[in-house]
C-alpha cells in the first residue's frame, strides 16, 4: 500500500511557482494580473452583444459585483493603483501599479511581495463575503517593461470581452 502512495506521489505533475525568481516584488512597478475562478466556472457575468452597437455588454451578476467592489478597494491600500481591469465570467484582469516611494517595506520574496499580499487579502475578502473560495490557487503576473508591453496589455483588457464573444460565436 505504502509503495503505491510513494508511485502515485512521485508521478504526480510538480507545481512550479508563477512568480518569477529573484525578480525584486519590493521595488515599483507595474503589473499585469490574471486571477481565475476555481475550475473554470463562469460566474462572474454575463458577456453578451455580438451584434450590438458598443457591444459587447458585461452583466455582472451578484458574485462579480462582489467582486468588482474589492477590486475598487485595491486602490486604497498602501500606495497600490488599479490602473486598468475587466471581469470576465471565469477570470479577471488588472493593471496595477506599486509605487513603494512611500517608505512601505517590501520583500524581494515572491509569495511576500506586496503584490501576492494586495491579491490575498482580495481573495479573501470575496470568499469570505461570498461565504465560500471561488478563486484558483494563485495566480498569474506579468511584469510590465516598458510603454510599449504597457499599451499591449492596457488593449488586451480592453479587448478582452471582444474576443470572449467571438470566441465563444467561432464553429
Amino acid at each position: 500500500m505504502a509503495s503505491q502512495y510513494l508511485y502515485i506521489m512521485s508521478n504526480l505533475p510538480k507545481r512550479t511557482h508563477p512568480r518569477l525568481k529573484n525578480f525584486d516584488y519590493s521595488k515599483n512597478g507595474l503589473y499585469f494580473l490574471t486571477i481565475c475562478v476555481k475550475n473554470k466556472k463562469e460566474l462572474l457575468c454575463d458577456i453578451v452583444g455580438r451584434d450590438v452597437p458598443d457591444a459587447p455588454n458585461i452583466f455582472l451578476s451578484k458574485t462579480g459585483k462582489i467582486v468588482e467592489k474589492y477590486i475598487h478597494t485595491i486602490n486604497n491600500a498602501n500606495s497600490i493603483t488599479v490602473e486598468k481591469y475587466v471581469i470576465m465570467p471565469d477570470h479577471i484582469h488588472l493593471l496595477i501599479f506599486i509605487d513603494n516611494t512611500d517608505g512601505v517595506s517590501g520583500t524581494s520574496r515572491p509569495t511576500h511581495s506586496r503584490l501576492s499580499r494586495t491579491v490575498s487579502g482580495f481573495k479573501r475578502l470575496c470568499n469570505k463575503e461570498l461565504g465560500r473560495n471561488i478563486w484558483q490557487t494563485s495566480f498569474y503576473d506579468h511584469i510590465i517593461r516598458n510603454e510599449e508591453d504597457y499599451k499591449i496589455h492596457y488593449r488586451y483588457i480592453e479587448d478582452n470581452p471582444v474576443m470572449w464573444v467571438l470566441n465563444k460565436h467561432e464553429i
